[in-house]
C-alpha cells in the first residue's frame, strides 16, 4: 500500500519544509511497516536539525523520526542525540503512567467503581512494541456517569489537586472530564468521551456501555482495564478527527491499532452507524489509510462519511497537506473538526468555526490559550466556591 507524501507544492511558511516533512512522514509511517521503509536514508542537512525536531515535536512522533535515523551515518549526531533524549523521555514517562495506573487501581478499587485507561500507555506498550516511539501528555481515564462524583472525591482524598479551578464555567459547558495533578503525569477523568456538550450533542455516544465492554490488558506486568479492540478504533478515530486530524501521531495510532488488534470492522460499522460517530470516524480512518497506509478498506471509509466528504477531504489535505501542518492548523483541520453526527450539524459547525478564526484574529484576548487564567473563559481561571463544585457534580450525578 502506497503511502501519499506531499501531493502539491505549496509555500515554505508557516508549513514545514519538504525535507523535514519528508524526513518526519516516512518515518513514522515505517514504524512496525518494513514494506513503507523508504528506499534512500532519511536525513536532512545539518543546518535543518532544529526545524525536524520542532517538526517531530509538534508531531509528536520523535521516537519515530529517531528510530529510522538512528543508524544512518548520514544523520546529523545532534539530531539523533535529540530526538534519542526524547525517545528515552517518553518511555520514562510511560513508567510514569503505569506507576500511575497502579496508585487509580487502589483507588478506585477501593470504591468498587469501574474504570478504564484511554490511549495513553495502552497505545505504547500494546501496539507500538516499544513504548518510546509514542509519547503521551496524560493519562486519560473514563468512569461511568453515575460514579464521577465519587471518583472526584475520591482523587482528592488521595491527594491529587485540581487542575480546573473555574467552577461555573464546568457547570456552563457541561465539563465531560476534570483533570488531576498529583505527580509527574496529569490525570484526565471523564465520564464522556468528550468535553463540551456543544461537541456531544450531535453524537449518541453511550460512555457506560464502552465501560461495560471493557476489557483488561497486561502492560509492563500492570493489569489495565481499556476499551474492547471496536470501541479502541472508535475511540482513537473520532479523537482524530475531532482534534483536527493532522498529528501524525494519531494516525499512526490508528495504523497500529488495526496492526495489531483483531477489530470486527463490520461490528466497528454498526456502532458507528448506532451512535452517529461515522462521519469523523471515516474522515480519521481515511486519512490513516492515505497518508500513513493504515489497512483500511477503501470501501469502509466510503460506507461511513460518503464519498462526496471524503473527495472535499482528499482536495482538503492535497492543499494543505497534513505532514506539513503548521502549529496553528489549517482548513484541512478545520474541516476535520466540524466532522459531527450529522452533516447540517457539520456544515453549521464548520461556519462557526471559521467566524470564530476570523474573530480570534482581531481580539487580543483570543490569542492567549484556552488554559491561561487570564482569559475571562478558562477552566483554570479560580472562579467560584466549593458550593459551584458540587452543584456540578450535582448536575454530573443527576442528568
Amino acid at each position: 500500500m502506497a503511502v501519499v507524501i506531499e501531493p502539491l507544492d505549496r509555500p515554505t511558511w508557516p508549513y514545514a519544509r519538504r525535507d523535514v516533512s519528508r524526513l518526519v512522514l516516512a518515518a513514522t509511517a515505517a514504524v512496525g511497516r518494513p514494506d513503507l521503509a523508504p528506499d534512500r536514508p532519511l536525513a536532512v542537512d545539518a543546518s535543518r536539525v532544529e526545524a525536524a525536531l520542532t517538526h517531530a515535536r509538534l508531531h509528536r512522533v520523535e521516537g519515530c523520526v529517531h528510530e529510522a535515523v538512528q543508524h544512518d551515518p548520514a544523520a546529523p549526531s545532534a539530531l539523533v542525540e535529540q530526538l534519542g533524549q526524547a525517545r528515552r523521555a517518553a518511555f520514562a514517562q510511560h513508567l510514569q503512567c503505569l506507576r500511575l495506573v497502579r496508585r487509580l487501581s487502589d483507588v478506585l478499587g477501593a470504591q468498587g467503581i469501574p474504570w478504564v485507561v484511554m490511549k495513553g500507555p495502552v497505545l505504547a506498550g500494546r501496539l507500538y512494541g516499544d513504548a518510546g516511539l509514542r509519547s503521551s501528555l496524560d493519562l486519560d481515564v473514563l468512569v461511568p456517569r453515575r460514579h464521577f462524583a465519587a471518583t472526584v472525591l475520591a482523587f482528592e482524598d488521595d491527594g491529587f489537586e485540581h487542575c480546573f479551578h473555574n467552577w461555573p464555567w464546568a457547570l456552563g459547558v457541561r465539563a465531560g472530564e476534570l483533570p488531576f495533578a498529583g505527580g509527574p503525569v496529569t490525570i484526565d477523568a471523564h465520564w464522556h468521551l468528550m468535553l463540551g456538550e456543544h461537541d456531544r450533542a450531535s453524537f449518541a455516544v453511550d460512555p457506560d456501555a464502552l465501560v461495560e465492554r471493557r476489557r483488561t490488558v497486561q502492560i509492563g506486568g500492570v493489569d489495565v482495564p481499556t476499551f474492547d479492540p471496536v470501541d479502541t478504533l472508535l475511540h482513537l478515530a473520532l479523537h482524530t478527527s475531532h482534534a483536527g486530524a493532522d498529528r501524525l501521531v494519531w494516525l499512526k495510532d490508528i495504523e497500529r491499532c488495526l496492526a495489531n488488534e483483531s477489530v470486527d470492522l463490520d461490528e466497528l460499522l454498526r456502532r458507528c452507524r448506532a451512535t452517529s460517530t461515522g462521519l469523523p470516524v471515516g474522515i480519521a480512518l481515511e486519512r490513516a489509510r492515505r497518508i500513513v497506509g493504515a489497512a483500511v478498506p477503501a470501501e469502509l471509509p466510503a460506507l461511513l462519511s460518503g464519498r462526496d466528504v471524503l473527495a472535499v477531504d482528499r482536495l482538503a489535505t492535497a492543499l494543505f497537506p497534513v505532514a506539513r501542518t503548521p502549529d496553528r492548523g489549517t482548513l484541512a483541520t478545520f474541516w476535520a473538526r466540524s466532522a459531527l453526527g450529522s452533516r447540517q450539524a457539520s456544515r453549521q459547525r464548520l461556519t462557526q468555526m471559521l467566524r470564530h478564526r476570523v474573530a480570534f484574529t482581531r481580539s487580543p484576548e483570543r490569542h492567549l490559550h484556552m488554559h491561561d487564567p487570564e482569559r475571562s473563559d478558562s477552566p483554570t481561571r479560580p472562579v467560584g466556591t466549593d458550593a459551584d463544585k458540587r452543584r456540578y457534580l450535582d448536575w454530573v450525578s443527576a442528568p
